[in-house]
């Protein structure tokens, strides 16, 4: 679920950057961030191509060798088997991946409209769909907990070297990932209190009404 998720933000990125000249028009080291995007997706894309539609390439042979890496092994072992499984699945693949696609566009969206309601400068809409995914995945990588910190800082920096952040202050990508991150714990607070209230009445409901509820 994470690397289809982060896989997502990537085609995000992607697409804004095959789609627009935005990478004609940022800072150098932003313009190689872009063709390092699309790069990266078609090598993804191409992976899980062959991956699907090779079966060697996930057999128990392929995933014992990757195994015995160091660090990664495990992780990418597991992966190859999970996508030997979808290889009969493919259709079930599909949809996990459109319902990603979806639900990951909504979550950039999250940060736009925090960013314009809040007294600051902001990049465009279209900005947002390269800036998001891309500090999401910086985000990811396993320095701090959940990304706590790194996410924060590549919005920051991402915000002041897209084409229109010339006018934007240092620190207001900052409020703006800070501000996202709390509307997730509010959003998750609301979750935890309903799934308290929930399990409290499951508990203190009679065993007979209890199973005749989760009887097919």
């Amino acid at each position: 679920d994470r690397v289809l998720g982060l896989f997502t933000m990537l085609v995000l990125a992607s697409y804004v950057v095959a789609t627009t000249n935005l990478d004609y028009q940022v800072s150098t080291p932003v313009a190689i961030l872009c063709r390092a995007a699309l790069g990266a997706t078609a090598i993804g894309f191409a992976g899980i191509l062959a991956a699907l539609f090779m079966p060697g390439i996930t057999s128990n042979w392929w995933q014992d060798k990757i195994r015995a890496i160091p660090l990664v092994g495990p992780v990418a072992a597991n992966l190859l088997g999970a996508l030997h499984v979808y290889r009969t699945r493919k259709t079930q693949l599909a949809a996990a991946f459109g319902l990603s696609f979806v639900v990951d566009a909504l979550f950039v969206l999250s940060f736009f409209f925090i960013a314009r309601g809040l007294p600051i400068d902001a990049p465009a809409l279209v900005e947002h769909f390269f800036i998001v995914p891309l500090a999401l995945i910086a985000g990811a990588i396993p320095i701090t907990p959940s990304g706590l910190g790194t996410l924060e800082a590549a919005v920051d920096a991402l915000y002041q070297a897209v084409p229109s952040g010339t006018n934007i202050a240092a620190g207001d990508g900052t409020l703006v990932a800070l501000a996202q991150r709390v509307g997730m714990v509010l959003v998750a607070g609301v979750g935890m209190a309903f799934y308290a209230c929930t399990k409290r009445e499951s508990e203190s409901m009679p065993e007979s009404a209890s199973l005749a509820l989760t009887d097919p």
